[in-house]
């Protein structure tokens, strides 16, 4: 039933660094990270995958934050 929502609210694809980290987490925890990446119009840097996705990149939480402060100028 849940992957069958995923067209309604899917903005876009998961660029494929993402996809590869999604299908490393477990399987409870990949359709909830498919439908932020695919659907969200808003990322916040105090959300648990932003942490994760930091994590992935080999990313310490200080340059996730300059990342964010520099998204902020945008």
């Amino acid at each position: 039933m849940g992957r069958d929502r995923s067209p309604a609210v899917k903005t876009g694809e998961i660029p494929t660094v993402l996809a590869v980290m999604v299908d490393g987490l477990p399987e409870t925890d990949r359709f909830a990270a498919e439908m932020i990446l695919s659907g969200a119009t808003e990322f916040r840097r105090d959300h648990q995958l932003t942490a994760a996705i930091g994590a992935a990149q080999g990313k310490t939480p200080e340059q996730i934050d300059d990342f964010f402060r520099f998204a902020a100028t945008l």
